[in-house]
């Protein structure tokens, strides 16, 4: 597929994804805190972490157990990568049903052509959304405009400018 040089690229993203894949494969996980990763007594690393532990300082790639430390109510579960590529793979086919091309960046992320009015984009991001929770069951989806081109079906990016649709 062609398109025209300089079309703008937009980026979608399902937030938290390891943890969203966590909490629809057991939903006794609830809203909380909630940490996804190794295990601690083997030096495990956090994979994901809620929204609420990063306002707390987990990061990815952070020890499990300094982790654990630092917000002890947090509740942990280990990163189901098999569910985790099955989900993605629905993430995929929600994707292609709203646009016609996609460059994919990981589990969870997508460059895409982006329309150019903020409107426009507006309406994409709730189709992507719309198509994802009916695909996947993911709870939340994003979309954003970005700077960069878009030619024959492949992505050349500046950057990304995230504007979340929740």
């Amino acid at each position: 597929m062609s398109s025209g040089a300089g079309e703008p690229v937009g980026y979608s993203h399902v937030p938290e994804f390891h943890v969203q894949v966590a909490r629809r494969a057991d939903p006794t996980l609830g809203d909380g805190p909630l940490l996804i990763g190794g295990d601690p007594l083997k030096r495990g690393k956090v994979v994901c972490a809620s929204d609420a532990l990063r306002a707390r300082g987990v990061v990815d790639g952070m020890g499990m157990a300094e982790a654990l430390d630092r917000v002890p109510e947090a509740q942990r579960a280990p990163t189901d990568m098999a569910l985790a590529r099955e989900v993605s793979g629905l993430l995929r086919a929600a994707m292609r049903e709203v646009v016609d091309a996609v460059e994919i960046d990981g589990l969870a992320g997508f460059y895409l052509r982006a329309p150019r009015e903020s409107e426009e984009a507006r309406l994409l991001a709730a189709r992507l959304e719309a198509a994802v929770r009916g695909r996947s069951g993911a709870v939340r989806s994003a979309s954003c405009g970005g700077s960069g081109e878009f030619r024959d079906g492949s992505c050349r990016h500046s950057g990304r400018v995230p504007v979340v649709v929740e």
